[in-house]
């Protein structure tokens, strides 16, 4: 991994131990938690849009998928 690779922001749907799944763009990853900007909620019929920064605890996360341009 090069320095590049850490500034590339990449689309991500962070799937929760509780609660829905999160479709977003991953700005940062730390030890305890991942922050996501233009994220949103995925439901089972519908999409609510979160405004601002997300994070996301660690202990939360169950996995991520990354998104290569595909509609999820």
């Amino acid at each position: 991994m090069t320095w590049l690779d850490d500034l590339t922001l990449r689309t991500v749907v962070v799937h929760t131990t509780h609660g829905p799944s999160l479709k977003g763009v991953q700005v940062a990853v730390h030890d305890d938690c991942i922050v996501l900007r233009d994220a949103m909620v995925l439901e089972d019929e519908s999409t609510a849009i979160l405004n601002g920064e997300i994070v996301v605890p660690r202990e939360r996360v169950l996995f991520m998928q990354l998104v290569d341009g595909v509609a999820v």
